[in-house]
């Protein structure tokens, strides 16, 4: 008449077959959640078993799991479980929920390389072990535990930490973990952040309402993380300081929510403006008005204009530098030398630079060469004063013809012409040659008869 309790609180085999409708050696999931069970019987026999759902039942331990190596997702929360044991040889195994249970230590999880995702909140578990070789976690959740200190500087890829309603007191390092885009450590007795959570720039969401929070020096590192949206500092004795919700949007000005609160756009917009606001406060060095130099400039413009053999091509009259900092256009000048106007750069106009007046000062030297010689000259005594670039002197008056003189006094005198460069011929052409110049004013002047001096 009475039902055995030990059989009808058994999961056996006959039973998996019973919930996974066919062969135990081809089944790939079985779910046996909320059906009273208190112990489990080896279910090696399912080799092909992948996904096994044991939660809200009696469960006690997890021993006859041993041999069931092919599992890759495993959850037995809301269980009597006391240990881990028993999962050792789940090399496969991604994510594992033991949460609500009566666990202590989570030693025998240290064989699951592969394991991805650790639930295990609503435990007793006092020290965190075991956790040094899973390497590939990415989301680990152990809130309202025992815990009080905590070492996770070796979890690379973990994305989601959970830590809540424990008893730490310090922010843990979690500087390995560079892309952590969520941290729960709300309800516990952290007073301040560390600089290390720079390092975590990714983060989005920061819970750490109801700790022990005072000042908002503990929180500068906040204005580092330039992707958190989500903050909640309720509870802490810094909300209370004045201007605290503006102060803390201006570390994190790209904030939507505050203390489980939405931001609209426009506190969102003003935050944003305070904190540009605070970075141009820097000091900045005054700037000289546009054209002005130093005198170390200036001193600098004139040795390289002696050396080229120019004159400082930015001065007055009187020596000085123009006030505006801009340079007075030159005058034009007739000759080679007047192609165009020199003037400051910042009238938009051409300035010569050293090179070129380097050649116009050859060109000089080159036509000093060729001017008359002392006894090429008017009968009056004066030389011809033709000058580089000058206008060509007036003509005298025509005298009347005289009969031609013999053919060697006709003769012009010759000189070579120094070759000069293309650019030079070029701006030579449209002159007046100034050899052409010579021959025609030292041409002998027709001498009157000696009948009409008498």
């Amino acid at each position: 008449r009475h039902h055995h309790p030990t059989m009808a609180a058994t999961l056996t085999l006959t039973k998996v077959s019973e919930l996974g409708n066919g062969d135990v050696r081809t089944l790939e999931t079985l779910i046996a959640k909320g059906r009273g069970f208190e112990r489990l019987d080896d279910l090696s026999a399912c080799i092909e078993l992948r996904k096994l759902d044991l939660s809200d039942n009696k469960i006690a331990t997890l021993s006859e799991l041993a041999h069931t190596t092919s599992l890759t997702y495993l959850n037995v929360a809301h269980n009597n479980l006391r240990s881990l044991a028993g999962l050792q040889r789940m090399s496969k195994l991604n994510l594992l929920n033991a949460s609500h249970n009566h666990i202590l230590r989570l030693t025998y999880i240290s064989t699951l390389t592969e394991l991805k995702v650790l639930v295990a909140n609503n435990n007793d578990i006092q020290i965190l072990d075991g956790l040094h070789s899973l390497r590939k976690l990415n989301a680990l959740v152990l809130s309202h535990n025992k815990i009080e200190e905590v070492a996770l500087n070796f979890l690379p890829e973990l994305k989601k930490l959970s830590l809540s309603h424990n008893g730490i007191r310090v922010f843990p390092d979690l500087s390995t973990s560079l892309d952590l885009k969520e941290i729960r450590l709300n309800d516990n007795k952290i007073s301040t952040l560390p600089d290390t959570l720079r390092l975590n720039s990714h983060l989005c969401l920061l819970d750490l309402g109801n700790n022990v929070i005072q000042s908002l020096k503990d929180l500068e590192v906040l204005s580092s993380l330039r992707f958190l949206q989500n903050l909640n500092l309720k509870g802490n004795p810094v909300t209370e300081v004045d201007g605290y919700r503006e102060k803390i949007l201006a570390l994190a000005p790209n904030l939507t929510v505050l203390d489980g609160q939405k931001l609209d756009a426009a506190e969102g917009r003003g935050a944003a403006r305070v904190a540009q606001q605070a970075k141009g406060k820097k000091k900045k060095l005054p700037m000289k008005p546009k054209g002005e130099k130093g005198e170390k400039a200036v001193k600098g413009e004139e040795a390289v204009a002696e050396k080229s053999g120019a004159k400082p091509r930015d001065r007055d009259r009187s020596g000085k530098r123009q006030a505006d900092g801009s340079h007075a256009p030159a005058k034009r000048v007739k000759g080679e030398e007047g192609k165009g106007l020199q003037s400051a750069g910042s009238d938009g106009k051409k300035v010569k630079q050293p090179k070129q007046q380097e050649k116009h000062q050859e060109q000089k030297q080159d036509k000093a060469k060729q001017q008359p010689k002392p006894q090429d000259r008017e009968p009056s005594g004066k030389r011809q004063a033709v000058a580089d670039g000058d206008a060509p002197a007036k003509q005298p008056k025509q005298q009347p013809k005289q009969p031609k003189e013999p053919k060697d006094q006709e003769q012009k005198p010759t000189t070579e012409k120094p070759k000069q460069p293309k650019k030079q011929q070029q701006e030579d052409k449209p002159q007046p040659k100034p050899q052409q110049q010579r021959q025609e004013k030292s041409k002998p002047q027709p001498q009157k008869p000696a009948a009409a001096a008498a």
